[in-house]
This record gives structure tokens, sequence and C-alpha cells, in this order.
């Protein structure tokens, strides 16, 4: 007679299911207790409490499935504060849905749904959901490229153009190719643009050889260490990399070598052209349900994950490469990842960034005792159109967090630091806040003077007329500057409807020196974090050449579609190319607002031409083509019929 009725059996078997999720210690455990209990000599009455013990488990196991919840180890408080603000934000963002986990001392505490992986469907989101999850993808690729250098395949020390013999990109200084290593462009470092926008989002997007041949008519930002450039076609160069080194493509790598040996069976790269998998979260922007396109820089954003996965990877961050027995990465090759490449650069930055990791100091204070702890958060978030993802983790206090969604407004929400800061407070009483202890970068200031000039900035061409205010139109606002007392920091008002003032007191701006540049910097007063956001472009005499090119231009060629109903089309787009005040201006207009932009043209010689830009720093270069057409972010416009 067996020991558990069948229905019982049922129900240890569906246990041991969720154990092995919990972790090999508690499912070996609790199977020894079963298998010491089943040898024991068993009379009538205790055969009769094995029964009743079966059957317990068999209701435990019913209730454990129907909530979907194997993962739940924190106190009710904990869990109450975590997903009331989840829900709230949910709401208030007017998100459909979105997963999380927990990590803590090497387990999965908590991972759990809200809202819905399908609306239309009725199909809720849980910790199993899958999404893409953007630029967390840049941590794998850099992961991948250290193990390569493990193998003896190459070293971060090595010139790209070493091992893609295909690739070039000019020097703004000669024209000349311009020497690019694998460790600067880990770090976003190496001068390269961000972004080739021609084929960035496609239904069928161009191959990495295109994006290659694209960049050598390219030129570079500036030579490397200049500043961080956060650069996706440099990472799709290192998945090309990692393809040629390896001799796998870039995704079956990445299986190989990471998502198999972590365990993560649920994540991995679709092909153009491929159908969604069951349990993969539709994507939904401006409240609308459709498929999101693949991107074409691969090894930059395409992997697709869900919470669990990402928090076993996340334990991987934790135990410094290594995971259930399987060591991935040697340790100190690891730790690389979680240094800072960002200080010693030209035009200096307070973030700090390794290689595909962010960095970010806190402050941890116990409620306790009053004391404090500085920390270290690392860690990735990723944007698509819809899709937003977060992981992070301190190692420190062995805790990390995932939060995935699947929503255009969805970004504020995918915030693994603020899920930190929720479960640190609420179940360790511990209060973690940012806290940069960072130096601010010593910067000479620019004299009244020298603040005078048209500026290139991510909010397009700024005219600075006086010392002291300045004004200028940022999309539908009208912004005014203005220097506050005698002190060096300008205050920003934002005219709405062009009336209503709106005094920005979070933020201030100074014009400073660098070597024999001015630029206009942005301060956050309360963190001191600063980023440079535009460069003085000085009048300078234009050729024949140039000035026979100024004129409107329309979208020509044959640029890479994207389905309908998706809001990344270029189809309408036209450039300009005008003098204003001395300068050589870029206009692109665009029923894509995110592909809006102005900016001041440098012309180096009588084809080519280059602008600065900061924050984003996507580094475009304009060029004038046989036949009179015009070459942007490989774009082709030709003049417009008059």
């Amino acid at each position: 007679m067996d020991a558990c009725p069948p229905l019982a059996a049922a129900g240890a078997g569906i246990l041991f299911g969720w154990l092995a999720d919990w972790g090999i210690s508690n499912f070996t455990l609790f199977l020894m207790l079963m298998i010491a209990v089943l040898k024991k000599k068993q009379t009538l009455t205790e055969m009769t409490r094995l029964k009743n013990v079966c059957f317990l488990l068999f209701i435990l196991a019913l209730q454990v499935t129907a909530t979907g919840q194997p993962y739940d180890q924190i106190s009710k408080y904990a869990k109450s504060r975590i997903d009331y603000h989840f829900k709230a934000m949910l709401k208030a963002r007017a998100v459909v849905g979105a997963s999380i986990a927990i990590v803590d001392n090497g387990q999965i505490v908590y991972a759990t749904g809200y809202g819905f992986a399908d609306r239309e469907r009725h199909l809720a989101a849980d910790e199993h959901t899958l999404y893409r999850v953007g630029s967390i993808t840049k941590s794998f690729t850099a992961l991948s490229v250290l193990q390569l250098q493990e193998a003896g395949q190459l070293h971060i020390n090595d010139r790209l153009g070493t091992h893609l013999t295909d690739f070039s990109i000019k020097s703004r200084e000669d024209g000349r190719p311009q020497p690019v290593y694998i460790k600067d462009v880990l770090s976003h470092t190496a001068g390269l643009p961000s972004d080739l926008l021609n084929g960035f989002f496609a239904t069928n997007p161009p191959d990495q050889a295109w994006a290659t041949a694209a960049l050598s008519h390219q030129y570079a930002i500036g030579p490397a260490k200049h500043l961080m450039a956060y650069s996706n076609i440099g990472y799709g160069l290192l998945g090309e990399l990692i393809a040629r080194k390896s001799g796998q493509s870039y995704a079956d790598y990445l299986q190989a070598h990471t998502f198999e040996p972590l365990g993560m069976g649920h994540t991995g790269i679709l092909p153009p052209g491929a159908p969604f998998p069951e349990g993969y979260a539709r994507a939904y922007i401006n409240d609308m349900a459709m498929n999101e396109p693949p991107l074409r820089d691969v090894a930059a954003s395409m992997v697709h994950s869900n919470a669990i996965d990402l928090a076993r990877y996340t334990m991987l961050h934790l135990n410094q490469g290594e995971l259930n027995g399987q060591q991935v990465l040697d340790r100190e090759l690891f730790q690389a990842m979680q240094q800072n490449q960002l200080g010693a650069l030209t035009i200096p930055t307070r973030r700090q960034y390794g290689y595909g990791l962010l960095l970010e100091p806190m402050m941890a204070k116990d409620a306790k005792r009053g004391d404090t702890t500085m920390v270290t958060y690392s860690g990735h978030s990723g944007n698509t159109y819809a899709y937003h993802a977060s992981f992070g983790y301190i190692p420190e206090l062995g805790i990390g967090a995932v939060v995935l969604t699947n929503t255009d407004k969805g970004q504020s929400l995918a915030n693994a630091t603020k899920l930190l800061e929720l479960y640190a407070e609420a179940e360790k009483q511990l209060d973690l806040h940012r806290y940069d202890t960072t130096p601010h970068p010593p910067l000479e200031l620019a004299t009244a003077e020298e603040r005078l000039g048209t500026y290139n900035s991510w909010f397009g061409p700024v005219k600075v007329k006086q010392p002291d205010k300045f004004k200028f139109k940022w999309r539908k606002y009208r912004v005014v500057m203005k220097r506050e007392g005698e002190g060096p920091a300008f205050t920003e008002t934002i005219l709405r409807y062009g009336i209503f003032p709106k005094k920005r007191k979070d933020r201030e701006y100074t014009f400073v020196r660098i070597g024999d540049e001015t630029y206009l910097r942005g301060v956050i007063p309360s963190s001191q974090a600063s980023v440079i956001l535009g460069k003085r472009v000085d009048p300078q005499p234009v050729s024949a050449t140039w000035e026979a090119a100024l004129g409107t231009y329309e979208l020509t060629g044959d640029p890479f579609p994207v389905p309908p109903e998706f809001p990344y089309r270029t189809q309408g787009t036209t450039a300009t190319l005008r003098l204003k005040d001395g300068v050589l201006l870029f206009t692109l207009e665009s029923p894509v607002e995110r592909l809006n932009t102005s900016f001041p043209l440098h012309p180096l010689n009588d084809q080519d031409a280059v602008g600065y830009t900061y924050a984003r720093s996507t580094g475009h270069t304009v060029s004038v083509l046989p036949g009179g057409k015009l070459l942007f972010s490989g774009f082709e416009f030709q003049r417009a019929l008059r």
C-alpha cells in the first residue's frame, strides 16, 4: 500500500516543483524529511497521521498554485508597502502591466506581477511574464566580452579594429581613422556616436554589416576619454565582436555561456520576424496594443527575460560571477565591471559607469541605531518605446531588485532603486537614499564676455545676447534663464503657453571654461550632480559649397520601415540647412517628436560638417553627397520641390 494516496502524492509533487524554485537547500531539507518519514516503520495510527499530513500538503500546494506566489518570504508590512506603491503607480501612470522581484541573502524573497501582460486577452502579469529588457542587454554584452578575454580570445586593451577589420570611423582632428579601444566602447568613452537613426527600429532592421559600413561615413564625437557619450551603436559593434571571436551568433553565445549556466531558461533573443512566445507581454503605446518591432543594435537592447530569470542574474552579480557552483567569469574580471571608468575625462562628470553597469553612491541609515553606511548601487535600466526595465543591487547589503513594464508611460515605474528603498525601509529598517560624495569637478567659470554667443544644446540652438539673461524656445515652451544676484548660477523659468511662469528651483545653470572652449553646464543643487548641456559655437566663414547647399530637403532613399501603427515612422521628415548669425544650422522636422532636432554645424571640409550635442551626445555628421543630396544618420535627403 502506498504511503500517500495519489491525490496527496500529486500535491507533494507540486510542492517539490515550488521548492525547487525556492532554492536547492530548502528542497533538499524537505526531501530528506519526507524520506525519513516514509522509511520509518509505520503503525496503522501512524499511517492515518501520514495520510493526513499528505492531504494537508496537497491543500497547501493548491493554495500556493492558486495564488501563483511561490516567492513570498517577506513580512506582510513590507509586502503591503510594495504592492501599494506599484498598484498606485500603475494607476497614476496608466501602465498596463509590470513585474517585480527582490533578492536577499542569495534567495528570491518576493516576486509578483501587477496589471496585465495582455489586456485584451485578460492575461495577468506575473513574475514569469516576458518583457524586452532594453539596455540591460549591455550588461550581458560586457560580461561576454570579459569572458572572451578570460578565454584568451581578445583583451579589452585591444583596438576594436584589430578584430573587426571592416570597422572605421573618422577623427574630427584630421579625418583619418580614429583609434577605438574595446575598453572605451564598454564604458561609452570611445567617442562613438550614440545612434545611427535609420533602421534603429525597423520591421526588418539592417544587419551589423550595414551599420558598420554606415559608421565609416561618420566622424567621432571626440578622442577617447573626451567625454561619456552613451552609444547604442558601440554596443552593437561589441555584439559583432563577440560573434566573430566565438564563432557563434551573439544570441547563441549568450545562450551557451550565460543563460544556460545560470538556469535562465526563459531568457533569450528573438530574431526579426519570429513570433512572440506565449507569456510575452504585449507592448502598449498611446494606450494601443501592438508588437514593438526589433531594434537594430541587438547587443545593446534585444534580450528578453522575466523577473525570475533576471533575479537569478542579479544574484550572479551579488556573488561576483558565481551562482549555484557555476563561475561564469573570473572574480577579478567581474569586479572590473563594477569599477568606475569615468574618472579621467576631458569633460568631467560626477556620473559613474563601469563596463555595462551604472554605479551610484547611496547612504544606508539604520533607523534603530542611527548610524549610516555608504554603499554602492550597481545595475542598469533599459528603455525602448514601450518596454521599460531596471535591475540593480547593493553588494554591501546583499540585496537586489528587478522591475519590468510593458507601457510607453512606464519609465518612472521601472525603478529598481525605488523598489530597493521600499524593501530596505519596510523589511530591514534601513533608510536608503542617493548620496553622492564625489567632489564637484573643479571647472573655471566663464567671464561675462565669454558667455555671449550661440550654443548648441539639447534644447536646440541657444543665443546668449546678454551676460546675465537669455531666453529660447524649447518644444512648446518659452524658457528664460536669469542670473541670480552676484553669483554665477542662472535659474530657469518656463513660460507655459507663453504667459504662465513656473520657476524651476531644482536646477541651476553655469557657464564654464574647459581648455579654450566655453560650455553651458546644468547643476542639481541638492546633489551637486552636473552635466554639460552645450558648447559655444563661434561664427566662421562658410564655403561656397555649403552656401549652395542651403535650403530644405525631403527624406528619400530607402529608410528601413516600421509597422504602420508604430509611432517611430519617418515618412514626411524634412531637413533644413540655413545660416543664422553666421552659424550653419541643421534642423530636422519629423512626425516622430524624438527625431526632431536642431543644432549648429562645424564644416570640416566642403563635404562634411559635424554637430556638437551633449547629454545623450548623438555625435551628428551631415554630409553633402554627389548630386546634391544630404546624408544624416544613415538617412538620405534630396532637395524639396519648390
